[in-house]
């Protein structure tokens, strides 16, 4: 069974092959610069667009526990830009 972490390595790499398809050339600071132009890419963890400094925008990191045998939100951490 997948999990989250196999989720979004699913979208890094379709980040990356989209990013290879609309790149000039496949040179490091080339791929760089086209992972960063990423604007709606539309992922199995939601839609992604990057900002230049290739951090996602607008995306929060949740985390959970399990209390009383439920998942609980523990922490909620959004983006600083």
């Amino acid at each position: 069974m997948p999990d989250a972490f196999a989720a979004l390595a699913y979208d890094a790499v379709h980040v990356l092959a989209e990013a290879m398809k609309r790149a000039k050339k496949l040179d490091g600071p080339t791929l760089r610069d086209a992972i960063a132009a990423t604007k709606g890419y539309a992922g199995v963890t939601g839609t992604i667009t990057l900002g230049p400094d290739r951090n996602p925008v607008g995306k929060k990191l949740i985390i959970e526990e399990i209390k009383n045998g439920q998942l609980a939100v523990k922490a909620t951490f959004e983006p600083q830009h």
